[in-house]
């Protein structure tokens, strides 16, 4: 049985686009990847902004900002939906398949899985270090994780880290499919941004300013370089952010002015091109990450990484060629080490180049759409 020209697949999003956050963004190239194989793609979402939501999407529900387990926030979603009316959803548009881009998120997620009149495909995304304090041994989260569980046809992780947070609810046959990635904007060479220093050594940070992200811990490393080193570098900031403020007032309490920018958020394609021509990519995250969508583009574009020892960092690098990459960043010498060590190694960094290119391309969404269409087909013939 070949659904591949017909199947109408639709994704539920317990987020809105309004945020624009990693499962967003996975979730959009994933759908345009699919729809390249021939399926049709609806989108379910708590979204009430028209600006960035995708073709084909249904707003159900209402969202609320609250924070996440992994540190983070997030825009979650509220709604009160009937079996009648999920019923004369599926009719009208004629879905095969509910694919659920995190169900742990409660309300409509859980909503439509417990009413969904068709087969239901659930990708975790969430993750958080274990000594977090984050607990999944509860009987409240056992009995709420066995009523999901039976709901599930096939459950998927993005990660090892993402499976394990996930177990309580996950059935046992759950697979690992990483997240979905378009790297159609690194296979081109493109401008040199005018940020970048064309006399020092370029650092690239890209993320949002919240205490899990470590730019403070980045800070401190690079004041611990020697003054005469730490003048050929040049460390772009580029992103947005709670703790903003407060990270340029740590600049300019460590001295570090004349060798930081604050970038300010940028378009994808200018984000590309920062990775594309700095010398080496740093992602201080040193918990809260079950994946690392960033550290994929920085390896397409062919940029060196140093990243933060959180577990789905460790986990994504771990055949890194290179060990001192992936670093405990509250250890300022450790971390101010591998800094100056990569800056002063090119042969290192060309081969690290060379194989964060190699690598990347296994994240590509086309690669990633085809392994899940194969889940669906399994999954429908079941």
């Amino acid at each position: 049985m070949n659904y591949q020209k017909q199947l109408t697949i639709c994704f539920v999003i317990p987020y809105s686009f309004d945020y624009f956050g990693g499962v967003q963004q996975q979730t959009l190239h994933l759908g345009a990847a699919l729809e390249k194989l021939g399926a049709n793609i609806f989108y379910i979402s708590p979204t009430r902004g028209t600006k960035n939501l995708p073709k084909h999407h249904l707003t159900i529900g209402t969202s609320v900002r609250i924070p996440n387990l992994n540190g983070s926030w997030s825009s979650l979603s509220v709604a009160d939906v009937t079996k009648k009316e999920v019923s004369g959803l599926v009719t009208r548009y004629k879905i095969d398949l509910f694919h659920f881009q995190e169900v742990l998120s409660p309300f409509v997620s859980y909503q439509l899985l417990q009413l969904s009149p068709v087969k239901n495909v659930v990708t975790a995304h969430a993750g958080w270090n274990q000594e977090g304090g984050f607990k999944t041994e509860s009987e409240i989260l056992r009995a709420l994780g066995a009523r999901i569980r039976e709901k599930i046809d096939q459950g998927v992780a993005v990660s090892p880290v993402a499976a394990k947070c996930g177990s309580f609810y996950l059935p046992q046959d759950t697979i690992i499919i990483p997240n979905a990635v378009d790297l159609s904007l690194y296979k081109n060479r493109l401008p040199r941004p005018k940020e970048l220093d064309n006399e020092r050594f370029n650092l690239i940070f890209v993320g949002r300013f919240e205490v899990r992200k470590g730019v403070s811990y980045l800070l401190r490393a690079l004041a611990a370089l020697p003054s005469e080193f730490r003048e050929k570098v040049n460390l772009c900031l580029i992103g947005s952010g709670p703790r903003s403020g407060s990270l340029k007032i740590l600049t300019s309490f460590l001295e570090l002015q004349d060798c930081v920018c604050f970038c300010g958020q940028v378009s994808e394609k200018k984000k590309a091109s920062f990775l594309q021509h700095g010398d080496i990519f740093v992602s201080p995250a040193y918990r809260g990450e079950s994946f690392g969508i960033v550290l994929v583009e920085a390896m397409a574009a062919g940029c060196p990484l140093i990243a933060g020892n959180n577990d789905g960092y460790s986990a994504l690098l771990e055949k890194y060629p290179w060990s001192k990459a992936v670093v405990d960043v509250k250890n300022t010498k450790q971390f101010a080490d591998s800094i100056k060590e990569l800056v002063q190694n090119h042969r290192l960094r060309k081969k690290l180049s060379r194989w964060g290119i190699k690598y990347s391309s296994r994240f590509e969404a086309e690669v990633i759409a085809r392994r899940y269409m194969k889940v669906y087909e399994k999954v429908l013939r079941s």
